[in-house]
């Protein structure tokens, strides 16, 4: 796997419906750039990601609706 390659589908790694293929983990553990690159986009969504999940009411949209 090229760079290129791996840069296109390293969101995968984030979604967890996405299964990221095998060749993208041994790239990560090979090439020090896309690791590096890997870790700040982790990084970066980690200092965004909320604390805490909400989540509505069972009749949150009954309510909303009326």
């Amino acid at each position: 796997m090229t760079c290129r390659s791996a840069r296109r589908h390293m969101a995968d790694l984030f979604d967890d419906a996405s299964p990221a293929s095998a060749e993208l983990h041994a790239h990560l553990e090979t090439c020090g750039a896309c690791a590096a690159e890997f870790a700040g986009a982790r990084k970066a969504l980690a200092a965004v990601e909320p604390a805490q999940r909400v989540r509505a009411s069972l009749d949150f949209k009954e309510r909303t609706m009326n």
